[in-house]
């Protein structure tokens, strides 16, 4: 377990010296040049290094904790509020679209009914279609 933060911790230290490299040619030249694939690794990894301590750290805080727990309730309640108003607003779409399935039903069982077909034929004929 040892061995494997502390490889952990290199891999980090490897990351960040990459990130610190590619900002001094940033200072440097004046301008960005496109990120290989490894500086682009190297550059995300530092940024969710980043991410996870500034979060661990306002955790620790109590106002911090109770701001980043409110954050987390408020996106939950519009996340869920945004599937209850989806849910609602197609709610007449279903009911139409089950009513024209059950209304295709019917019809299509009524004309399988000898009578009904007989009827059909008799109404055809005397309109002349």
């Amino acid at each position: 377990m040892q061995a494997l933060v502390q490889q952990f911790a290199e891999a980090r230290l490897a990351d960040v010296q990459t990130t610190l490299a590619y900002g001094g040619a940033l200072l440097q030249h004046g301008s960005l040049a496109p990120p290989s694939d490894a500086q682009l690794a190297a550059l995300l990894s530092t940024l969710g290094l980043v991410a996870a301590i500034n979060l661990t750290l306002m955790l620790l805080v109590p106002r911090g904790r109770k701001m980043v727990l409110d954050t987390v309730e408020t996106v939950l309640a519009i996340a869920l509020l945004a599937v209850l108003i989806v849910t609602v607003l197609g709610l007449p779409l279903a009911i139409i679209y089950l009513v024209l399935k059950a209304l295709a039903f019917l019809l299509n069982v009524l004309l399988s009914l000898p009578a009904i077909s007989g009827l059909l034929a008799s109404a055809r004929s005397a309109v002349g279609l």
